[in-house]
């Protein structure tokens, strides 16, 4: 399977939001304004198992609210999850095949990623 990369984030929600990928938390990370677009690049982790999404998912974390949205791709889909590792995730709204150059968009109690 091929590499999916988010190329572009926006957030439209009305709190800052924090994004750490975990498997390089100092290179990937980006912390986002309310209403903030970031156009730094994260590549989405391939994650099988719980070991996997320990070390590797990507966090979504509402600072104000303290939601988090976990966002990882297995099999031929980009994944996420609102409560922690589900086998094999809900797929994520818009363009959630694998492989290509995303643009993720989160909102007050979603995501979604649209081709680019």
């Amino acid at each position: 399977m091929g590499i999916t990369s988010i190329k572009s984030i926006v957030n439209k929600t009305n709190e800052l939001i924090e994004i750490v990928k975990r498997e390089n938390p100092k290179e990937d990370s980006v912390s986002l304004p309310s209403g903030d677009i970031s156009n730094e690049e994260i590549w989405l982790p391939w994650v099988d198992n719980q070991q996997d999404f320990n070390t590797k998912t990507i966090e979504i974390t509402y600072t104000m609210s303290n939601k988090k949205i976990y966002l990882w791709q297995t099999g031929d889909k980009v994944r996420y999850s609102k409560t922690g590792y589900e086998n094999p995730g809900k797929a994520v709204i818009g363009a959630a095949q694998v492989d290509g150059d995303r643009k993720l968009i989160i909102e007050n109690d979603n995501i979604s990623l649209l081709k680019l």
